[in-house]
C-alpha cells in the first residue's frame, strides 16, 4: 500500500503489526487485528480509526496508548480484505496512515461478494496525499544531500463494482532521476471472482526461492479455476541506466564507470490444488539484460530459474508444511554471444550432444555460464518450513539451503553458498499480559566445493513485553547473541571470531493525577563486540533514552526526549558520544481539529581521535488543520544548522517549509 506498511514510520515512535500480518490468509470469522506503538512516545487514544472494508469499526476496538487490537467475528466472506488504522502520538504528531490486506480462505465464487454485506454494489474509494518541500541550503551543501525542492503526490483508491474491484496506485516525485532507479510509481488493475490483472509497478510474490517481492513494472496476472491457479509476471526489473565518465587524471587506468543494463523478467507459476489444503506449483523464470539499452556497459547476464513448492495445511491453517526446491542456471556473460559446439565440448572436456546456438531462445551458452552440477548440487536451493499454531504460542522452524553457484536475478537477496536453520516462538500468554519472541538461527557455507569465504554463525535472541495492567508500568526487555567464526588464523586479513552481544530494557507509563495525563518512558540498550582473533575494532555502546509526555487541561501538551549515546573503542579510538535533548510544546484547538507545536532540537558530538566534535541545532513550528472530516492540511517551517567545533567549512544552514494536503474519499 502507498500510505503504510508493515512498520509505517511515525515521528519517534512506529506502527507495529502484529496481525495478521500483510497478505496472511485466515478463517472466516476468526480475525484478530493487533497493532501495537513501538517507540518512545505513546499513542493518543482519542486520535484512533480502524477501518476495515471501508467501515469504521473504530468503536468494536480495544485501544490503549500502546496497542489497537480489535476481534471481529463477523462474516467477511472469501477473498481480499483491507484495514486501514491512523492516529496520533500523544505528543500531537500524526503517525502515518498504516494500511495493508489479509486473505480469507474459501473458494471465490461469482456469488461471494468481495466485500462485507453493508458495501455498496457501486463504490469508489481512496485518499491522496500532495507533499510539497521547499529549501534554502547554505554552506556546504555537500554535507545536506537533500534536494532544495521536493514535491510528491500519492494516490491509492479503489473502485467496486459487484464482484469486480479496481485497484489504482499512484506515486509522483520531482526526485525522479534519469541517472537513477524510478521513483515514480503506478499500478492500476482489476480484480474479479477467479481473476486478476494488474499493469505497472508490482511486488509479485511467486516463490520464495525464485521472484518473492522483487519491484517488477510490467504486467502481472493471476486465473483461479477449480483446484487450478496459474499466475504470471512479465516486465522489467531495472531500467537502463548510462555510465559516467570520471574526474580523472588521463593517466588514470579508470576513466569511465560501466553503466547498468536494463533487466527484463518473465516469470510463470503454475498451480494444483487449494491453498487451504493442499497445494503443489510449478514455477519458472527468465530474466535477461537487453544490450542495447545502454552504449557502456559490463558483463549483461542472462538467468534461467526452474522449481516447484508444495503447501499443506491441516487444522484449519493451524498446522502448515511448506516445502520447495528450484535450480539455476546462469550465463554472466551474452555479450560474447552462444558458444559453438566445439567450445563447449573443449570447455567441458566432454562430447554434449546439443548446439548451443539451437537454445538461443531459452539460455546463452557460452564459457561464462555456470554449469549445473547436479552431483554436488551447486546451482540448486531447497527449503522445508513449519507453523503450528497452539493457545498462547506460533512456533516456527526453517531449514533452508542455497548453492554455491545458485543465482535467481528476481530474488538477489538470497544469501549463496548458505544452509540456515531458524526455529523460533511468538507467544502471549495470560491474556496478553506476557507476550514476545524467542528464536535461534544457526547458519553457514557449504561444503560443495564453492569459493566463498567460508562462514559459521549462532544467533539467540529473545524479547519479551510485560503488560500487567494498563494502569502499571510496560516493561520491554530484549536479549540478541551472535557468535560468527569466519577464520582462525591470525595473519589473514578477514579471519574472525566474532561476539556480539545485546541487552536491552525499557519501561512505558501512562498515568493521570487530576485533570493532567502523563506518560514516561525510559529505554536503556547495550551492545558489545568482541573478537577473539581481530581485537583493534571491538567496541562497547551504551544507548540511554529518556522522555516524558504531559497533556494539560485546555489540550496543552508537552514532550521532552533525551538520548545520549556513547561508543567505547579498543585501543587509540577511545571514545565517541551522542546526545540529543528535544522538546515539544503544542496546542489542540476546536475539538482536535487543528493543532500547533513548536519543537527544538540539539544534537551535540563530542570529539574522537580521528573526527572533530559537532553541534545540530534545529526547530520546526508545524500546524495542521481539519478542514472537514475527509480533508486536513499540515504545514511545517524549520531551520537547521550543522558545524563542526575545528572546522569552520564543515557547517551548513538549512531553512525549510513543507505543506501537505490529505483528502479521504
Amino acid at each position: 500500500m502507498l500510505f503504510g506498511s508493515a512498520a509505517a514510520q511515525g515521528q519517534e515512535s512506529q506502527w507495529f503489526v502484529q496481525s495478521p500480518v500483510p497478505a496472511q490468509r485466515i478463517q472466516d470469522g476468526e480475525l484478530f487485528v493487533s497493532v501495537a506503538i513501538e517507540g518512545e512516545v505513546p499513542l493518543d487514544e482519542t486520535s484512533v480509526q480502524v477501518i476495515l472494508d471501508g467501515i469504521d469499526v473504530t468503536k468494536r476496538a480495544r485501544i490503549t496508548t500502546s496497542s489497537v487490537r480489535l476481534l471481529y467475528t463477523s462474516k467477511l466472506g472469501p477473498g481480499r480484505h483491507d484495514i486501514e488504522v491512523t492516529g496520533a502520538l500523544l505528543s500531537g504528531q500524526r503517525l502515518t496512515d498504516l494500511a495493508w490486506h489479509f486473505e480469507v480462505e474459501g473458494e471465490i465464487t461469482a456469488a461471494t461478494p468481495r466485500r462485507s454485506p453493508g458495501a455498496r454494489v457501486a463504490d469508489f474509494r481512496g485518499k491522496t496525499l500532495i507533499d510539497t518541500r521547499n529549501a534554502d541550503i547554505s554552506g556546504n551543501r555537500d554535507l545536506r544531500q537533500e534536494p532544495t525542492r521536493s514535491y510528491a503526490v500519492r494516490a491509492d483508491a479503489e473502485g467496486s463494482y459487484a464482484a469486480f474491484t479496481f485497484p489504482v496506485k499512484l506515486y509522483l516525485t520531482t526526485d525522479e532521476s534519469s541517472v537513477s532507479q524510478p521513483r515514480n510509481r503506478f499500478m492500476i488493475g482489476v480484480e474479479g471472482p477467479m481473476f486478476a490483472a494488474y499493469a505497472g509497478d508490482r511486488n509479485p510474490r511467486l516463490a520464495p526461492l525464485i521472484l518473492n517481492g522483487a519491484r517488477t513494472r510490467g504486467f502481472h496476472g493471476e486465473f483461479h479455476g477449480a483446484g487450478f491457479h496459474l499466475e504470471t509476471a512479465i516486465g522489467r526489473l531495472r531500467r537502463g541506466l548510462e555510465g559516467r565518465v570520471l574526474d580523472t587524471p588521463v593517466e588514470e587506468p579508470l576513466r569511465q564507470l560501466p553503466g547498468t543494463f536494463q533487466r527484463n523478467l518473465t516469470a510463470v507459476k503454475l498451480g494444483f490444488g487449494h491453498q487451504e489444503s493442499v497445494l503443489f506449483s510449478i514455477s519458472g523464470l527468465k530474466a535477461k539484460d537487453d544490450t542495447t539499452s545502454i552504449a557502456f556497459g559490463e558483463n549483461p547476464l542472462e538467468n534461467l530459474v526452474l522449481g516447484s513448492d508444495l503447501e499443506t495445511r491441516f487444522l484449519n491453517g493451524r498446522l502448515r508444511f511448506e516445502t520447495g526446491g528450484a535450480i539455476s542456471i546462469t550465463t554472466n556473460d551474452i555479450s560474447r554471444g552462444p558458444a559453438t559446439k566445439a567450445q563447449i565440448d573443449s570447455l567441458f572436456n566432454t562430447d554434449i550432444p546439443i548446439d548451443p546456438s539451437d537454445f538461443d531462445w531459452l539460455i546463452t551458452l557460452n564459457a561464462s555460464t555456470v554449469p549445473i552440477r547436479l552431483d554436488k548440487l551447486k546451482s540448486t536451493a531447497w527449503y522445508f518450513n513449519t507453523k503450528v499454531v497452539v493457545p498462547g504460542h506460533t512456533i516456527a522452524a526453517e531449514l533452508r539451503t542455497v548453492g554455491s553457484a545458485w543465482y535467481s536475478a528476481a530474488n538477489p537477496f538470497l544469501q549463496p553458498d548458505r544452509r540456515t536453520l531458524t526455529i523460533s516462538d511468538r507467544f502471549r500468554v495470560d491474556g496478553g499480559r506476557f507476550s514476545g519472541l524467542v528464536r535461534f538461527q544457526n547458519y553457514g557455507s557449504l561444503s560443495d566445493g564453492g569459493e566463498r569465504l567460508k562462514l559459521t554463525s549462532n544467533l539467540v535472541e529473545g524479547r519479551v513485553n510485560i503488560a500487567l495492567r494498563p494502569d502499571l508500568p510496560r516493561f520491554v526487555t530484549g536479549l540478541r547473541m551472535q557468535w560468527r567464526e569466519r577464520g582462525t588464523d591470525p595473519t589473514d586479513p578477514v579471519a574472525s571470531d566474532l561476539q556480539v552481544s545485546t541487552a536491552s530494557f525499557g519501561v512505558t507509563h501512562t498515568l493521570k493525577t487530576g485533570t493532567v495525563r502523563h506518560a514516561l518512558n525510559g529505554f536503556y540498550t547495550r551492545t558489545a563486540r568482541r573478537d577473539k582473533i581481530n581485537s583493534m575494532f571491538d567496541n562497547t555502546t551504551h544507548a540511554i533514552t529518556l522522555g516524558a509526555t504531559e497533556n494539560f487541561p485546555k489540550s496543552i501538551h508537552t514532550n521532552l526526549q533525551l538520548t545520549h549515546l556513547i561508543v567505547n573503542y579498543a585501543g587509540e579510538l577511545g571514545r565517541q558520544r551522542w546526545t540529543t535533548l528535544a522538546g515539544t510544546v503544542g496546542y489542540r484547538f476546536y475539538n482536535n481539529d487543528a493543532n500547533v507545536a513548536l519543537t527544538v532540537r540539539n544534537t551535540s558530538a563530542g570529539a574522537t581521535t580521528f573526527s572533530a566534535g559537532s553541534d545540530r541545532l534545529g526547530f520546526i513550528l508545524s500546524g495542521s488543520l481539519r478542514l472537514q472530516n475527509d480533508m486536513s492540511i499540515e504545514l511545517q517551517a524549520g531551520y537547521d544548522d550543522y558545524w563542526e567545533d575545528v572546522n569552520n567549512g564543515n557547517q551548513y544552514t538549512e531553512k525549510f517549509v513543507r505543506l501537505r494536503h490529505r483528502y479521504t474519499f
